[in-house]
């Protein structure tokens, strides 16, 4: 474009005055996108350097195209679309500045709850009603979404300033009611205020949604509609008729940004009646070490299947009985006044499950009481797939096999952040924790099983089962049961290093548990309250700027956790 606006072939393309702003329009982006990732919003100011390049490069363009005597309406034309670019890039800039972490935390301490919500808050969600329903659940999360905002970027209560607590108006009655709320609403409400807080961090929402934004876009697409139709009337006999080709597929790309009604319903709040899908994804990532290892060990199908798109992970539907868990498990520690004023939890991972055991003798050595979450949850994984791999003797009762459903994808969601979510765990990320447990596994496995002859209907069979199966096929299922049933039977030997030490730990453990269940105890409930207790504490530890970065991917099920924890933490302020 530099080279076509400083040379002679101006004369030749003289549309080259239009396309520069169409590219400069371009570069402000689309409502829905102003960050890709949580960077962009710290890096705003260099975006500055790009607008002024960008702009003197447009201006250049037109003002050459003006001086050899271009046509008026043509002109005209283009310096509409210039200023429609500057000022839609100008907004992304500003955008980008408002959704930085650092200004979310100057205005979030600046700024007063939302006492003077004006619009009507109802105690009760509508039945049978699903657009009602939805337009509920966002006036209450717009209600305490300051909440939100604050948890994001720092401290939601500040100590050094009552006043800020507010103990009156619709957001302080609804904190106040907040804990005695069923479990589906606080799981609706959790999901709402992170899709509001999604829009802030990486849409345009912040800026769209004020009195400068409704202009800038009732603008736009005025300017933009005059501009088009000033080009159309325009004299184009010297004209390529390939560049005028490539003018309007420029202009309806633009069309597709302005002018659309989509843009426009989007703007006015009329696209909320027909989306109703501003909630979180709702399904929880699952990873089995065993399965991993068994997998490993068939060798070069393994790599064709990875090649082919098969993963080691999956995802499955957030079961009902860890939602009801989750929300025991904060009532039953922020009443025990177990989180500080900071909003964290004062006792380790390991304390608030397993104390409430420690009257029925169940022995489990320090060593595994005392680990880091990382090696707790690989120890406690590994015990946990070990017992559940017979699951067909532990389940007795519809309850129990509840139960068991819960447990597994507890423990298998914690696996899955260990391996492919790190930085959504306290902590520095233990790689050769994970490659040493799979490594010792995975010979445990080849003991176990030789590795098939190297055939092409073995081959066949192994991409298929990989590609087209799933986690809880039947030959899976086999392998993972016949290598926990040789753990069980024959530990690893111990070594100086301690590289097998924590699937020792794990295999120990699971005999504690088989010896448990055996005498007809609760195995599986403290399987479910301490894999419940190392959820909710991960998700409180984990730094809040991993929560807000792992937005841009849809989000966790630890943030929506840890943002349901600080709201049970700010409703104990409110009486």
């Amino acid at each position: 474009m530099g080279n076509l606006g400083a040379s002679s072939a101006l004369r030749e393309h003289q549309l080259v005055a239009f396309w520069a702003p169409f590219l400069l329009l371009h570069l402000g982006g689309p409502d829905n996108i102003a960050a890709y990732e949580l960077d962009d919003n710290k890096l705003w100011a260099r975006q500055n350097l790009t607008l002024a390049g960008q702009a003197l490069g447009a201006g250049y363009v037109l003002y050459k195209h003006i001086s050899s005597g271009g046509e008026a309406l043509f002109s005209l034309a283009a310096i509409f679309v210039s200023a429609v670019g500057f000022v839609k890039f100008s907004e992304k800039i500003l955008t980008l500045r408002r959704a930085s972490l650092s200004t979310i935390r100057d205005s979030a301490r600046t700024e007063t709850p939302a006492n003077n919500c004006t619009f009507f808050l109802e105690c009760e969600p509508p039945r049978r009603d699903t657009a009602q329903e939805e337009e509920f659940f966002k006036k209450h999360a717009h209600a305490l979404f300051h909440v939100c905002k604050s948890a994001m970027v720092d401290s939601s209560v500040d100590d050094d300033d009552p006043n800020r607590i507010s103990h009156h108006g619709s957001p302080a009655r609804l904190l106040r009611g907040f804990k005695d709320q069923g479990m589906s609403y606080k799981w609706r409400l959790m999901e709402m205020e992170l899709s509001l807080m999604y829009d802030i961090l990486y849409t345009k929402a912040a800026m769209v949604h004020t009195l400068a934004g409704y202009c800038i876009r009732i603008a736009s697409v005025l300017v933009v509609t005059a501009s088009v139709l000033l080009f159309r009337f325009s004299g184009k006999a010297g004209y390529s008729r390939v560049d005028v080709a490539v003018t309007y597929a420029l202009w309806d790309r633009l069309r597709r940004m302005v002018v659309s009604l989509h843009r426009i319903a989007y703007v006015t709040g009329i696209a909320g009646c027909f989306r109703l899908s501003r909630r979180w994804h709702g399904t929880m990532g699952q990873c089995s070490m065993l399965d991993m290892c068994t997998r490993r060990g068939t060798g070069k199908p393994t790599a064709l299947s990875g090649m082919l798109g098969s993963s080691t992970s999956w995802t499955v539907e957030v079961p009902k009985k860890v939602k009801e868990q989750v929300v025991e498990h904060i009532g039953r520690i922020v009443k025990r006044k177990e989180i500080n004023t900071l909003g964290v939890i004062r006792l380790n991972w390991r304390d608030s499950a397993l104390k409430r055991r420690k009257r029925r003798k169940f022995n489990i050595k320090l060593a595994r009481l005392h680990a880091e979450v990382q090696e707790a949850i690989v120890i406690w994984h590994i015990a946990t797939d070990i017992l559940l791999a017979d699951q067909g003797k532990l389940i007795r009762t519809k309850e129990e096999e509840t139960d068991v459903e819960a447990i597994k994808a507890l423990s298998h969601y914690m696996m899955f952040l260990l391996l492919e979510r790190p930085a959504m765990l306290p902590g520095l990320a233990q790689i050769k924790l994970r490659q040493r447990t799979e490594k010792t596994l995975a010979g445990k496995w080849k003991e176990l099983s030789p590795a098939p002859s190297p055939n092409s209907a073995s081959w066949i069979r192994s991409v298929m089962e990989f590609c087209g199966g799933g986690p809880n096929t039947d030959s899976r299922l086999q392998r993972r049961e016949q290598l926990a049933k040789r753990l069980l039977e024959r530990r690893p030997e111990s070594d100086i290093r301690g590289v097998s030490s924590r699937v020792r730990f794990g295999i120990e453990l699971a005999r504690e548990l088989v010896k448990w269940q055996s005498a007809k105890q609760d195995s599986l409930q403290i399987l479910l309250d301490v894999w419940t207790d190392i959820l909710v504490y991960t998700a409180n530890r984990c730094s809040r700027e991993s929560h807000a970065k792992q937005l841009s991917g849809g989000g966790e099920l630890t943030t929506l956790i840890w943002l349901m924890a600080e709201h049970y933490h700010q409703a104990s302020y409110c009486g």
